[in-house]
Parts: structure tokens; C-alpha cells; sequence
């Protein structure tokens, strides 16, 4: 695989060093920023909140899913592109690198469908709505790679397609992690 590099733009480079090095203020702003800190400093200190700690974990593990997401749906994409016989060992290789991004999918799913139910129901409704249309845009996408097994555009498609599946799902998760059960009334 070539890298390719944008050829710098020599026109930006020449107005940026015709910008100046230092920059003075009109004002002197130090003595309101001093001001400042004496006044919070004699304030009482915030209450803590509770279950901060929990949200940010939350959120912290959604991105860790969806960034583990996003690695996967791109090696699943990388693998449907057909490779040259030169590299059939390669493709051995790969097989259980496909095995796990589709357990960790499927896992990934269930845990959505374990939570999509808890969030309102318009919000639900929004939701699989837009799931159902990435999941439509890849089977289209799959279609247009049997035709064109080669194309780099339709396999780069194919991943970022995906990793959209598989976003909804660490979005849901994420997004549900902190609510109670609702009520299915």
C-alpha cells in the first residue's frame, strides 16, 4: 500500500510566517484573572456529585468500544478484498481475525437489543430507523463488491459502513448505561 502526502501549499507557508511571532494584548488582563481567583478562592468549594465517576467510565468504555469497533469493521472490510495468490498464507491468517470481529459484533449486538428497550420510545424508533439504514447501505455495498471485487472505494465504503453499525450499538450501550429499567407499558 503507497501512502500518498498532499503537496504542501507554498502560499499558506509564506502567510504564515508573515504572521507575527508575539502578540500584545490591548489590555492588560492580569489584574481581572488575579481578581478572579481571590474571589473563588474565599467561595465554599463545589458540592461533589455523586455517580460522576460511573458516567465517566461510561463514556470512556463506549469509546474504548467503539474504537475496538472501528479496528475490527476495518479488518473485516480489508479481508473481503480478494488478495494476490502470492498471499494465500496471509489469508489463512486472517481467518480468525474475521472469527473474532464477528463475535465481538454479535456481542456487540446483543448488548443493543438488551438495551435499545430501556430509552424512550421516539428515541428507540429514531434508532433502529438509522440501523435499519446502514444495514441496508451494506448489503448494498456487499452487492456492489461481488461485482467489483477489486474496488478499494467500495471496500473503504464497506468498513466505514460498518464501523456506523457498530457505533449505533456502543452509542446505545453507552447511552442506556446509566438509566433504570422502563416500564413496557
Amino acid at each position: 500500500m503507497t501512502l500518498k502526502f498532499p503537496v504542501p501549499d507554498r502560499r499558506l507557508d509564506a502567510q504564515l510566517k508573515a504572521l507575527p511571532l508575539e502578540l500584545v494584548p490591548e489590555r492588560d488582563l492580569w489584574s481581572g484573572i488575579a481578581a478572579e481567583i481571590g474571589r473563588s478562592a474565599t467561595r465554599s468549594p463545589a458540592p461533589v456529585q455523586r455517580g460522576a465517576p460511573r458516567a465517566t467510565f461510561a463514556i470512556a468504555a463506549g469509546m474504548a468500544i467503539a474504537v475496538f469497533g472501528g479496528l475490527i469493521g476495518w479488518e473485516a472490510a480489508r479481508q473481503q478484498r480478494p488478495a494476490p495468490a502470492s498471499v494465500a498464507l496471509s489469508e489463512t491468517l486472517a481467518a480468525p481475525r474475521m472469527a473474532k470481529y464477528v463475535a465481538t459484533r454479535e456481542l456487540m449486538e446483543a448488548t443493543y437489543h438488551q438495551r435499545v428497550g430501556l430509552l424512550a420510545p421516539t428515541t428507540r424508533l429514531r434508532i433502529e430507523r438509522d440501523l435499519r439504514i446502514v444495514r441496508q447501505a451494506i448489503a448494498d455495498i456487499r452487492r456492489a463488491l461481488a461485482g467489483d471485487p477489486d474496488s478499494r472505494v467500495l471496500s473503504e465504503l464497506l468498513a466505514s459502513t460498518s464501523q456506523q453499525e457498530l457505533d449505533i450499538y456502543a452509542a446505545v450501550a453507552t447511552g442506556t448505561a446509566q438509566l433504570p429499567p422502563r416500564d413496557r407499558t
